[in-house]
């Protein structure tokens, strides 16, 4: 929310005019917005990975026949796994609600957006696969690798977690010169 707020709601609120006229560069404007609005993601997404684990630490799995055990050192491997994933959707958010014209514009939006982490995660489930260096590289897909591999017990080279992370950052900054670049248009006031 806060990606889109940044972006599609200060357009629709009209605070965006007085920002832009602040003798700061497009650049740097976007990537604050983008690195606060990440901040926020990632300390998200870490409280929820660690309540989702120990809540299912608490359901009686062994009564219908099925074993859950989890580490302390795989809980903070699945944090820094998906860490990055909070880059990557923030600056896709903020690319996104450029196009939009509301809040609730974007909003429909983000509903296409939520279905890109999805896809990996079926089609690895429906077709299993040998886990692949070039795998890592590949944003969503190398996050999901890398939780797979880790919820498995697999040990997983510190280059699956380097290529992983390093492409997400390179896309998201990508987005975010992108959206700099957009942020430079008149257009941006008056759509």
């Amino acid at each position: 929310g806060l990606a889109i707020d940044s972006t599609a709601g200060e357009r629709e609120r009209r605070s965006i005019e007085p920002l832009l006229i602040n003798p700061v560069e497009r650049f740097h404007l976007v990537t604050g917005k983008w690195l606060a609005a990440s901040l926020f993601a990632a300390f998200g997404m870490s409280v929820t990975a660690v309540l989702c684990i120990l809540a299912m630490t608490q359901v009686p799995l062994a009564d219908i026949g099925l074993r859950f055990s989890i580490s302390w050192p795989q809980v903070a491997a699945i944090i820094i796994t998906t860490t990055p994933l909070a880059l990557l959707a923030t600056s896709l958010q903020l690319w996104l609600g450029i196009f939009a014209k509301s809040f609730k514009d974007a909003q429909s939006y983000m509903g296409l957006l939520v279905l890109l982490p999805i896809l990996p995660s079926m089609f690895l489930l429906l077709h299993p696969v040998t886990t692949k260096t070039w795998m890592f590289a590949v944003p969503v897909l190398g996050q999901q690798v890398l939780l797979v591999d880790l919820i498995g017990g697999k040990d997983i080279p510190i280059a699956g977690y380097t290529l992983s992370a390093v492409s997400c950052v390179i896309v998201s900054f990508a987005l975010v010169l992108v959206t700099a670049r957009l942020f430079k248009r008149e257009s941006i006031l008056t759509s």
